[in-house]
C-alpha cells in the first residue's frame, strides 16, 4: 500500500481520506480472517502522526475487536 508514502505528505483532509482508504483496501485484500467494521483516523499534530482505530470482527466469532495504533514517520 501507499501508507508509508502518505505519512510524508502534508496533512489535509484529503490526505487523511486517502490514508483511510488505503488501510481499508489493504485489510480487505490481504486479511481474509476479519470483517472490517470501521476505521478511524485522527491527526496528532503534537506527535506528528495519526492515531488509528480499527474495529473488526474475526470470522467465526461474533465479538467485535478494537485495535488502536499510532502511525508516524520513521526517518
Amino acid at each position: 500500500s501507499n501508507v508509508r508514502r502518505m505519512l510524508f505528505e502534508n496533512v489535509t483532509p484529503l490526505t487523511q481520506q486517502f490514508l483511510k482508504t488505503a488501510i481499508i483496501e489493504v485489510i480487505n485484500n490481504f486479511e481474509p480472517r476479519v470483517r472490517l467494521q470501521d476505521v478511524t483516523l485522527n491527526f496528532d499534530i503534537d506527535n506528528n502522526g495519526f492515531n488509528v482505530t480499527l474495529q473488526y470482527i474475526i470470522i467465526n466469532n461474533d465479538l467485535p475487536v478494537v485495535t488502536s495504533l499510532f502511525l508516524e514517520r520513521i526517518r
